[in-house]
């Protein structure tokens, strides 16, 4: 039996109903919330979660390539770079808005709550 990436996103994606970029936006929402709360009093600590979703979001495209390698003998890109945008949309936006406000605070107090 070959191994398939699809075969365990597949029951995922069946269960919860929703189209597929839905999905995408959601698991980049909840992966980038999850790792800034389990990070929580860190320094950068939102920049360590956009990170860590970028990380897992390539993990996920690594395994969506090996399956379309196998059925297609080629990889389709420009599905792999809209998932990519899609995922990454909420935690870029989560960590630009805390970077903004950190430099909004140094600039009001002269100091921020961690050195960047």
């Amino acid at each position: 039996m070959e191994f398939h990436w699809y075969d365990l996103k597949e029951p995922v994606v069946a269960a919860l109903g929703l189209p597929k970029p839905v999905l995408h936006v959601l698991f980049g929402a909840l992966a980038f919330g999850c790792l800034v709360w389990l990070m929580r009093g860190r320094r950068h600590a939102p920049l360590w979660a956009w990170g860590g979703v970028l990380l897992l979001q390539f993990v996920n495209e690594a395994g969506d390539a090996y399956d379309w390698i196998g059925w297609t003998g080629s990889i389709n890109y420009a599905d792999a770079s809209l998932d990519t945008v899609l995922t990454m949309a909420v935690p870029t936006v989560g960590a630009l808005g805390w970077l903004v406000s950190i430099r909004r605070e140094k600039r009001r107090y002269g100091r921020s709550p961690c050195s960047l």
